[in-house]
């Protein structure tokens, strides 16, 4: 498990801006997510790069979480996924991990409880964790309040399974043998129920 500090995911997020820049893939603003979802209230200022408007996100319910692709293997050559996660408060992924590609989670608004592996993070704005691939993990938004934060999934591999299985409509449930059968084939192992920690 390692923990950055702000210095470090400034230099991460710096670095990824100038990579995109030199390999022209495009990374418009999320604020329609901002615009239409509630804010958390303890939130810092998000830091959005606008290198062109060529490409378009896209957005999706999953497990009840809001999910904007904000760039995937299509921009990125596979490299890496950028996807910005709203979760409702009380919202709490199950138990996986990944077996082909790795997680950064970088909080923009309200609290993450992470687990990754045996450890348990609480996670502010400005705060990060990484999340080594093969490692059993946890996502949840514990407190009384919405969160918000970008996940950084290297290589890409966690946008396609949001893109395959996610919904336009909140209430309405995912195809789970669908869902199954996509995490089956990019690795992606479910190792209890939501609630259930690693």
């Amino acid at each position: 498990m390692i923990v950055f500090t702000w210095k470090k995911v400034q230099k991460l997020l710096l670095w990824l801006f100038a990579f995109s820049v030199v390999v022209g893939i495009s990374m418009p603003p999320t604020s329609a997510t901002s615009r239409e979802l509630p804010q958390a209230s303890n939130s810092k200022p998000a830091i959005v790069a606008i290198v062109s408007d060529a490409a378009k996100t896209k957005s999706f319910w999953l497990l009840n979480n809001y999910l904007t692709i904000v760039a995937d293997r299509t921009t990125t050559d596979g490299k890496y996924d950028l996807v910005e996660g709203y979760f409702p408060p009380g919202a709490q992924t199950p138990p996986h991990r990944h077996t082909r590609y790795s997680e950064q989670l970088y909080v923009l608004e309200g609290e993450f409880t992470v687990w990754v592996g045996k450890n348990k993070l609480v996670l502010g704005p400005g705060e990060s964790a990484f999340i080594p691939m093969g490692t059993p993990h946890v996502v949840a938004a514990l407190s009384d309040q919405p969160a918000r934060g970008l996940v950084v999934a290297s290589p890409s591999g966690f946008a396609q399974l949001v893109e395959a299985t996610g919904t336009q409509n909140q209430n309405e449930a995912p195809d789970m043998e669908l869902f199954n059968r996509i995490s089956t084939e990019l690795g992606d192992e479910i190792l209890g129920a939501p609630g259930d920690l690693p």
